[in-house]
């Protein structure tokens, strides 16, 4: 049997098995499922399960032992950590510390190794990064070096926010590295070493209390903000979309990504990023309602400037209708 019709079958089958535990599976994310105040998220034959501890004792885990050869860890004691998706949750005294599961050490263990040593750098970039690149391309046997160098920084700067940038501007270049990108790694792999490894901590949460918004009569609060950089790129002259979603004030989803059209204006790029970020927290959005079984929440997009509300009422006036924009750019959903 092929490799994917043998994870197809154990897809199939273990979802039979939660129907039989009478599990409810999410229809806008198909890797969630809940049941009652008990939830899990399954990718390919990883698990991660949340939920009642008797529940899981007494029922889920023998099930899924009769069924499967398993293999698990609990998150129980302050100190203890689990593992899923690349990721470590390490439980602390008030919250749970969320860190990558590739640590600085191995990302520059893998460069120093293929490239040398380097220096401590106190920033990711330079200010230039986004400076057209017309240096020599690499020989191949380096260009394989440096896409492997990426592909780890890519799962380091999942939950990195001080390198997502320069990851994001570093892996544009996969394709033909050059003398210039590579300098421009080395320099990221400086400040990794001067910062080290960093983890995301999530504290208990209030619920309805968000980082700017409050709302006491709600049980959960999504905030979304978003910014965008106009043209900063002078290769394609395209700008950078950036998000971060918060729920009741704790961080869950953070992205910089490069838009897909050229904005004639400020206001343009700023609009681009702002429905990007919308994308993104009505997803957020829609799981947080499935896993919490409530709908009594309410989804904030903030930005910085005020310029896409403009933007919005010309296209209003062309197409004569209305949005619920005001001049703090606060939409909510």
């Amino acid at each position: 049997m092929w490799e994917g019709e043998v994870l197809k079958a154990f897809l199939l089958r273990h979802r039979f098995d939660s129907v039989s535990m009478q599990f409810e599976w999410c229809l806008i994310q198909p890797c969630l499922a809940r049941k009652g105040m008990n939830a899990f998220m399954l990718h390919v034959d990883d698990l991660l399960f949340t939920g009642n501890l008797v529940f899981w004792r007494d029922v889920f885990l023998p099930t899924m032992q009769q069924k499967f050869s398993i293999s698990f860890n609990v998150l129980g004691c302050e100190g203890s950590e689990i593992a899923f998706l690349k990721r470590r949750l390490v439980r602390l005294s008030d919250g749970i510390m969320v860190a990558p599961g590739t640590t600085v050490e191995k990302v520059l263990k893998c460069f120093e190794g293929l490239f040398g040593s380097v220096r401590i750098q106190k920033t990711p970039c330079e200010a230039g990064i986004q400076q057209e690149d017309q240096s020599q391309q690499l020989e191949p046997q380096d260009s394989s070096s440096y896409r492997s160098i990426i592909g780890l920084l890519l799962y380091l700067s999942r939950d990195r926010l001080d390198i997502m940038f320069t990851a994001k501007e570093l892996s544009a270049a996969m394709s033909k590295p050059t003398l210039c990108a590579l300098q421009r790694l080395k320099r990221l792999m400086g400040y990794l070493k001067f910062s080290g490894n960093i983890g995301l901590k999530l504290s208990f949460p209030e619920p309805g209390k968000g980082k700017r918004k409050e709302g006491c009569e709600l049980e959960w609060l999504l905030e979304t903000y978003t910014d965008a950089d106009w043209s900063s790129n002078k290769a394609h002259r395209k700008s950078t979309s950036c998000a971060l979603h918060f729920l009741n004030g704790c961080y869950v989803h953070g992205s910089s990504r490069t838009q897909k059209v050229i904005s004639l204006s400020s206001a343009e790029s700023e609009l681009h990023a702002m429905v990007s970020g919308c994308c993104d927290g009505l997803f957020t959005k829609r799981c947080a309602e499935f896993v919490f079984s409530a709908h009594s929440g309410r989804t904030i997009v903030l930005q910085d400037s005020w310029q896409p509300d403009r933007a919005l009422d010309a296209y209003a006036i062309c197409h004569q209708r209305s949005y619920g924009f005001n001049r703090r750019s606060f939409l909510e959903m």
